[in-house]
C-alpha cells in the first residue's frame, strides 16, 4: 500500500489502516528503543535505521511485517531482539 510519495516513517505508516498503523508503530517504537541514536528514513520506499550504515528495515507486505536487519547489527542489539517465525499461511 506505500506509495513513492511517502517523505517520512510517520507518512508510511498513516497510509495504513489503524490496525496496521498500530504494529508498524510497535516495530517503529521497538527499533527507536533498541537503537535510540539511529536515523529514521524512507529508502526504497520503506523504514529504514541507519547507525554506522544500514542498521535495519520494515515494511508492510500482504501477510506480513517484514523484518530485513543487516549482518552489521551489533551483538547487543541481538541480544535485545525477540524475534519469532510464525508458520506461513495460505
Amino acid at each position: 500500500m506505500a506509495t513513492a510519495k511517502n517523505q517520512s516513517v510517520d507518512d508510511y505508516i498513516a497510509e495504513y489502516p489503524i490496525e496496521i498503523q498500530n504494529l508498524l508503530s510497535r516495530m517503529r517504537a521497538i527499533i527507536k528503543k533498541a537503537a535510540p541514536q539511529a536515523e529514521e528514513m524512507i529508502s526504497y520506499n520503506m523504514p529504514l535505521y541507519k547507525w554506522n550504515g544500514m542498521l535495519v528495515s520494515f515494511a508492510d507486505w500482504k501477510e506480513h511485517i517484514g523484518l530485513y536487519p543487516t549482518p552489521k547489527v551489533s551483538g547487543e542489539m541481538k541480544k535485545n531482539w525477540r524475534l519469532t517465525r510464525e508458520p506461513k499461511r495460505r
